[in-house]
């Protein structure tokens, strides 16, 4: 699951260029976009609070927000989200670019110099490495202005090896994730494999899980997935019947129905 941090990180620098040049050219940071509960506006204002915080709890500067006592992981980053949401007025397009440029070029300050392999803080006792936190907030910028750019109508192609780095870093936090009525009396070993861009593997037992770049135990189900699918998948973007029948996704092994059923086991970020 090794991620080359010096490429994780000019890709934040390049995204964060193209993402700021496309909210600059939106006419309406007020449009509510599709299938989301935020407008334009507030994912801007999502993104770029979270690479600010963030890059405190990288580098050891900053904690990150207490969360909420109550829900799973995802509804309490969710609530923090929103009071992050509500501390940005911003609402011009321009604004709201610069405002991304500035945010990257900030996570980027504040976390340069640190060792790939070291450990990061985040949340539920979790303990990322740099370099997996690095492609996670690569994830932010992409798949956030992804949303945008289907809202406004423009092109927003995600290249493979991109969406390799940000799946081995999402890949990183799957158990703060796992979706525990899904998973009860669950056992499968899984090899995950980005078509030799990256491989990694996750172990579920009974509501938790295990992932590394080693199998616990021999693999039950092999899954040979195109990168850009599989993230679009893991972040709820597209269903899986498309990339399957596409055969951007192919399951295989002893249990190879078991890939059918991989992406239920977790929530979505």
């Amino acid at each position: 699951m090794a991620i080359d941090l010096a490429d994780a990180r000019s890709k934040v620098a390049q995204w964060g260029e193209r993402s700021a040049a496309l909210v600059r050219g939106v006419p309406d940071a007020n449009v509510r976009m599709p299938n989301s509960e935020w407008t334009i506006r507030e994912c801007v204002a999502h993104f770029t609070t979270s690479l600010r915080a963030y890059a405190g709890a990288i580098s050891g500067n900053r904690a990150l927000e207490e969360l909420p006592a109550t829900g799973n992981l995802a509804q309490r980053v969710a609530a923090i989200n929103q009071k992050r949401i509500a501390t940005v007025a911003e609402a011009d397009p321009k604004a709201l670019g610069d405002l991304i440029a500035e945010a990257t070029k900030a996570f980027l300050q504040e976390t340069e110099g640190l060792a790939a392999g070291a450990r990061a803080g985040w949340y539920e006792n979790q303990q990322p490495t740099v370099a997996g936190m690095t492609g996670i907030m690569l994830g932010e910028i992409v798949i956030h202005t992804y949303d945008i750019a289907q809202t406004a109508g423009k092109p927003w192609p995600i290249d493979g090896d991109t969406a390799a780095i940000i799946a081995v870093g999402g890949a990183q936090l799957y158990a703060g994730y796992v979706n525990e009525q899904t998973t009860k009396g669950v056992h499968a070993a899984y090899e995950v494999n980005l078509r030799n861009k990256a491989k990694f593997y996750v172990t579920i037992d009974d509501g938790k899980a295990i992932v590394g770049e080693t199998p616990v135990r021999p693999v039950d189900c092999k899954i040979l997935a195109d990168p850009v699918s599989l993230v679009l998948i893991s972040f709820g973007r597209i269903g899986l019947w498309g990339p399957v029948f596409k055969g951007k996704i192919l399951s295989y092994g002893k249990k190879p129905w078991l890939g059918l059923k991989f992406q239920s086991y977790f929530i979505n970020p």
